[in-house]
């Protein structure tokens, strides 16, 4: 199958609408901010709710799934989470903001718009990344990990106070693939995250030990 053409215009509208929206975000965040700011990373449109879609109704793809179900048991589901998530953070006191891709839709934009989106916010904004329940099996949350540790992020699980170490988060995110694919689903995009955080993390122990 050939991949889908791309349409230069579009293309065009759509980053002039994500640099608008970074500049709407720095009118809280402000772009070299002194203030601490989390990122709440959670599931929207993958994640383990859609795995156990697919196990409770006997299909391995999101079309397969009878009408409805992805809407109501996979997507509503994880952003009504991905808020839950955000307001914990919030009411931690640690954070001056907390930043919750769970609430944010634009209109037009593919996936990989959000996440040239989310890397620039996290890049830009964030101090910490915060991983909510389950984020090993979500596309999105597994690539926020990886660009919090490219980006030298503290990054966190829940309202954890211990800092995840990236060779645990790296072997969650190995199981996650081998339970996905006991479903006969194949995991591709997870794969080539995994991939890079593997990679990523055997320059950086490298790195470290010839530094010492």
């Amino acid at each position: 199958m050939s991949a889908p053409q791309m349409d230069p215009k579009l293309e065009d509208k759509i980053i002039d609408e994500i640099k608008t929206s970074l500049t709407a975000l720095a009118c809280v965040a402000d772009w070299k901010s002194n203030v601490s700011v989390a990122y709440a990373s959670a599931a929207i449109t993958s994640g383990k709710r859609l795995y156990d879609a697919y196990k409770k109704h006997g299909v391995n793809s999101r079309e397969q799934l009878p009408q409805g179900v992805f809407q109501n048991e996979v997507m509503n589901e994880n952003i009504q989470s991905g808020e839950n998530f955000a307001k914990q953070l919030r009411q931690t006191g640690i954070y001056s903001s907390v930043i919750s891709p769970a609430t944010f839709f634009a209109k037009g934009w593919q996936q990989d718009h959000y996440m040239a989106f989310w890397e620039r916010v996290i890049n830009t904004f964030a101090n910490d990344v915060r991983l909510n329940e389950d984020w090993q099996y979500s596309n999105g949350c597994v690539e926020e990990f990886l660009i919090g540790l490219q980006s030298g992020k503290n990054i966190y699980e829940g309202t954890s106070d211990k800092p995840l170490e990236p060779s645990d988060g790296i072997k969650k995110v190995r199981e996650s693939i081998s339970q996905i694919k006991s479903l006969a689903v194949e995991p591709t995009k997870l794969y080539e995250i995994y991939r890079s955080l593997n990679l990523l993390d055997f320059t950086r122990l490298k790195q470290e030990k010839c530094s010492v």
